[in-house]
């Protein structure tokens, strides 16, 4: 045990030195910044909150020692998977510092206020459409945000032959983005137009707040809160970086109290009832309730991979991840989804009564692939970050900016929530952004 608290110790101070020697430089909280922040919380300071916890609260710790978290083998097992995530973030560094930043034509520049809007508009009514016709099945978006959690765990009583559009219900999210962007940026030619722009964002956001709702989404939900903090953000020039620092903390706390309040904030708006054998629990417990899946999922991992009987899970992650866009009854058969496999690790079963258990970045690496998994993984994932952060500069469009918000909220969910399939299908909100963008265009020249 003493091995892990030091190990844990290390990590931490070493992601926290690296992430404010990085943000001092660059005086601007992008990709790496966002992901190592992610990565020092996962994999740094909330194993830590755990392990304190477990010490010094009863309830904590005989809630942790039914899943055997720190027994005497496990311990062993969990070690290894920290040691492992450190290996990954010096991968994700050398992924992102070894990728050239190029002065790319970046092809959402210069976009004029009325296709913007054009964009914005249709986006909008794409995605209420698209929520419509993914809850037509179960009576209405009300009734599908009653059963969102059966539907999310892939449970639900009713057979949805329209479950595709939940996809391009998520333009929703975006579109608010859009929306505020054009607010903050765009010159209006009028006060009607202003307005216009001003009543979409409010659809836009009542609207995202009902997919949310129906997905079940409690990270996500506060995900898409912090896009609009992100979003102003971009809008302000970083003078004193130390500053901006000191105030993380206070971010990250209001971030994290309406985590552990959302599952029975999304509860009394589906159900109009409080969950008041909740009221007595601290946050810092409620934190622990809703993140305990990020040391659990390594875990099993771990067990997984160093059990011969075994296979990796590669081939799996990639086909799911592939036809992540086309309807279920087109999918290949015999893919199992990796978040499933995890899920019957430390279950034994998929059931609704606890739902689907997702992956960490560094516990999917290791089922996909093992130790060469999170190198390699990592590796393409610090790439990747480099290559989103040639899509954004100081005099990108709104519609850049807000696809740019929407590839930020990704790799956030990325380090907690990670799979190739849960990937493409924050992309796939983006490739539609870009098709409506072109039909837009060809619309107006025509």
């Amino acid at each position: 045990m003493e091995s892990l608290i030091v190990c844990l110790l290390i990590s931490t101070i070493v992601y926290s030195i690296i992430i404010y020697k990085y943000f001092v430089k660059t005086k601007k909280i992008d990709t790496l910044v966002v992901a190592l922040c992610m990565f020092d919380i996962v994999y740094g300071i909330f194993p830590l909150l755990l392990l304190f916890q477990w010490y010094n609260n009863i309830e904590i710790f005989r809630f942790v020692n039914h899943f055997a978290l720190f027994d005497e083998e496990s311990v062993i097992y969990i070690l290894y998977h920290y040691i492992y995530a450190f290996i990954g973030f010096v991968m994700i560094l050398v992924g992102f510092f070894s990728t050239k930043k190029t002065s790319r034509s970046i092809i959402l520049k210069n976009i004029n206020v009325t296709r913007t809007q054009y964009i914005a508009w249709v986006s909008l009514i794409i995605g209420i459409v698209s929520l419509v016709l993914w809850s037509k099945a179960y009576g209405s978006i009300f009734d599908l945000i009653l059963q969102a959690n059966a539907v999310r765990s892939g449970m639900g009583s009713v057979s949805n032959s329209l479950a595709f559009f939940k996809r391009p219900a998520s333009l929703l999210l975006v579109t608010s983005y859009l929306f505020l962007s054009m607010l903050l940026k765009c010159k209006m030619s009028s006060l009607l137009i202003k307005f216009l722009t001003f009543f979409g964002l409010i659809i836009s956001v009542v609207c995202s707040v009902l997919y949310l709702l129906a997905n079940d989404g409690r990270l996500t939900t506060v995900m898409f809160l912090f896009g609009f903090f992100y979003l102003y953000m971009l809008n302000k020039k970083i003078k004193h970086p130390r500053t901006v620092l000191l105030s993380l903390p206070c971010v990250g706390g209001i971030f994290f109290c309406l985590l552990s309040y959302m599952d029975s904030i999304t509860y009394f708006i589906r159900f109009g009832i409080w969950q008041t054998e909740l009221l007595g629990e601290s946050i810092v417990n409620k934190l622990v309730y809703e993140l305990f899946f990020l040391p659990l999922s390594g875990l099993k991992s771990m067990y997984y991979n160093w059990d011969i009987t075994q296979s990796y899970t590669l081939g799996d992650d990639l086909v799911t991840g592939l036809f992540a866009w086309v309807p279920y009854n087109l999918k290949p058969d015999g893919f199992s989804d990796v978040w499933n496999i995890n899920t019957i690790q430390i279950f034994g079963d998929l059931n609704i009564l606890h739902g689907q258990y997702p992956c960490t970045l560094i516990s999917q690496c290791v089922y996909d692939l093992g130790l060469l998994g999170v190198i390699l993984i990592c590796y393409l994932f610090g790439k990747g970050l480099r290559l989103v952060e040639c899509f954004y500069d100081n005099n990108s469009s709104p519609l850049t900016m807000a696809v740019y918000v929407n590839f930020i909220l990704i790799i956030m969910r990325a380090v907690p929530y990670f799979s190739f399939y849960d990937i493409m299908m924050g992309l796939f909100t983006i490739f539609l952004v870009f098709i409506i963008k072109k039909c837009v265009e060809i619309k107006i020249n025509y």
